[in-house]
């Protein structure tokens, strides 16, 4: 059985353990308590195979860097998650992108697994995104879904999405690699 790992991240009170605990445990608490960092495991069937999506959630707040370069250099993909009440939170998610790139070691977020989490879907007239909201900039080209962990809107999506992503990335990677082996061993001449 693969295991995919998730890293769950945001600035504090988007929402992100919410996002968590609802799609791990199908339940929802109102009260806001902030995370330093929990890990989840669940099995989910992607693309008619059980996989294990070991969810981590971690803190929102800067004073826990380096937990968060570790927890990063370890995972496969990552749910980014904002706040639709909040546009700060939107602006939160930069650096975070920087460091995931820098860890990484890419030049760009779309060769990463990411999914852009946009949460709280279900606050109607607080909402300061518009509802047709589309990214740009850095998140142009990265899956968007709204969701609402309160109301167990697009949480099962998100997750799943996510690891799909990381899948068709993983297995386009296998492939250019074979491709690239392949020319390789062609390519040489063996003198006997």
């Amino acid at each position: 059985m693969r295991s995919i790992r998730i890293c769950v991240l945001g600035a504090g009170a988007v929402g992100k353990s919410s996002i968590t605990v609802r799609f791990v445990h199908g339940s929802f608490y109102e009260n806001y308590d902030p995370t330093i960092e929990d890990s989840f495991t669940k099995l989910a069937e992607i693309d008619g195979k059980t996989h294990r999506l070991q969810i981590t959630d971690t803190a929102g707040v800067e004073q826990m860097m380096t937990l968060r370069e570790s927890v990063i250099r370890e995972s496969h993909a990552f749910l980014l998650v904002f706040a639709l009440d909040n546009p700060s939170t939107f602006n939160d998610l930069l650096p975070i992108v920087e460091d995931i790139k820098r860890i990484k070691d890419t030049d760009g977020i779309r060769r990463i697994p990411v999914l852009l989490c946009g949460n709280k879907v279900d606050l109607g007239f607080e909402r300061v995104f518009p509802s047709n909201f589309q990214p740009s900039g850095v998140f142009k080209g990265v899956k968007y879904l709204e969701t609402s962990a309160k109301l167990k809107i697009g949480i099962e999506e998100a997750f799943l999405d996510l690891a799909k992503i990381y899948m068709d990335q993983r297995r386009v990677r296998r492939e250019r690699h074979k491709q690239l082996h392949r020319h390789d061993k062609r390519d040489k001449c063996v003198l006997m």
